[in-house]
């Protein structure tokens, strides 16, 4: 398709408009050159954007983190636009504090996670064999004390329709106590001989490692998931049999994903940990459980 160029021109003539009619109002000129300026920002970041993520497709290398970076920055702005009128605005400072401050410190968690992947370099990765790794609780208790906070301060704080958002919120982390109360977080992860273990709060699927034909990353929202391919749903193993229909559906409905950040894991590592027991048969061999080591005996006194 043609590409029309007068829609490279639309950003320029929406800042004008308004320039002309602050000049035609005689405005003073640096005001004029301000409001005239300000399409060279989204422009700016969508021509910088478009050139980093061409460079990164043509050298194979990470894709750009300009949007993460500039979100942090937007709301470090806002955040530093709260305190400033903490004093004045109280009921509508703090609600902004709070979600912008949230902001501030998930995108600085996501760029942590993302250039600590960069860093990762692995000759091999190994697994200690037969040991649950279960989900990491301290991050979805954050999750909704933060949801707590924010919610909170906007229910009793700001007019009716951030208090209803606020509301709404609360009722979010108070789902994710209850669900975490329930027990239905207890899950985790097993690396065995024969396969991959799936442990949920009352029962575990086993997919064998010859049953994976492959494993992929697919990043959603900023978050990794590795989704196994498994062709042969019937290789899987299911203890107690009874709920070998249910984990069967719930494959065929949404597949064999696993989400590394939800068990505290980097992707990278477990990507390259399940690669090598999928390729290297003989490799598997290392998962056997390991008996404990003897206590030591205290040394008889003379």
């Amino acid at each position: 398709m043609a590409r029309i160029p007068w829609l490279d021109l639309l950003p320029w003539l929406l800042f004008a408009m308004p320039a002309g009619y602050a000049a035609w109002h005689g405005a003073p000129w640096t005001l004029v050159a301000l409001i005239g300026s300000l399409c060279v920002v989204p422009t700016g970041y969508i021509l910088l954007k478009a050139w980093l993520d061409e460079r990164a497709r043509r050298t194979g290398g990470p894709p750009s983190m300009l949007e993460d970076w500039t979100v942090l920055g937007v709301c470090l702005f806002f955040c530093g636009g709260a305190l400033f009128t903490l004093d004045a605005n109280l009921e509508e400072s703090l609600p902004m504090l709070a979600l912008f401050g949230g902001g501030v410190a998930l995108f600085v968690d996501i760029i942590r996670r993302k250039l600590r992947s960069r860093r990762f370099r692995a000759l091999s990765v190994s697994v200690r064999g037969g040991h649950n790794i279960p989900m990491s609780m301290p991050r979805f208790i954050a999750i909704a004390a933060g949801l707590l906070v924010f919610g909170g301060g906007s229910l009793f704080a700001g007019p009716p329709v951030i208090a209803a958002i606020g509301g709404f919120v609360v009722l979010v982390a108070l789902a994710i106590l209850a669900l975490w109360a329930g027990g239905q977080f207890r899950q985790y992860l097993r690396f065995d001989p024969a396969g991959l273990t799936y442990g949920m709060p009352r029962y575990e699927y086993q997919v064998p490692w010859n049953a994976i034909a492959g494993v992929r990353v697919l990043a959603i929202s900023n978050n990794a998931m590795l989704v196994l391919s498994v062709p042969d749903l019937s290789a899987v193993g299911v203890t107690p049999p009874r709920f070998a229909a249910k984990v069967r559906r719930t494959i065929l409905r949404r597949g064999f994903v696993i989400a590394p950040l939800n068990f505290g894991l980097d992707t990278e590592p477990l990507l390259a940990a399940l690669a090598r027991y999928v390729n290297e048969p003989a490799a598997r061999a290392e998962l056997a459980p390991r008996p404990e080591a003897p206590a030591r005996l205290p040394a008889p006194s003379a």
